[in-house]
């Protein structure tokens, strides 16, 4: 069985340090993966109607999961990173192809 950590996006800002220091502490956990979610445009919950109820907001923090997963993997030799979700309708298609192809040739090595 593999064991993964979910990323705290909304608690951890762009601070290298904490990053650095969550990463570390996962792997001397044991754990296999860390998953980082994705949200690109987050809408404000305020004056809905229905209202929208949601664990974030407009002004949580998120980071990009290919950009933070480049840091993280800096950090590490052992740990796999999976993005939560991914939304891709708010990407440009070329550019996650290439993000992601490049991100598995660092893991695996040139094809």
């Amino acid at each position: 069985m593999k064991l993964g950590a979910a990323f705290p996006s909304t608690e951890v800002s762009g601070n290298p340090d904490d990053v650095r220091r969550f990463v570390r502490a996962i792997e001397d956990l044991g754990y296999d993966h860390i998953m980082v979610p994705d949200h690109v445009v987050k809408p404000s919950l305020e004056d809905r109607d229905p209202p929208i109820v949601g664990s974030y907001t407009e002004k949580s923090s998120f980071h990009d999961p290919f950009v933070l997963f480049s840091f993280m993997a800096a950090l590490t030799d052992r740990l796999h990173f999976v993005s939560g979700i991914l939304v891709l309708p708010q990407r440009q298609t070329g550019l996650v192809a290439q993000q992601a192809a490049d991100a598995l040739c660092f893991v695996t090595g040139p094809a």
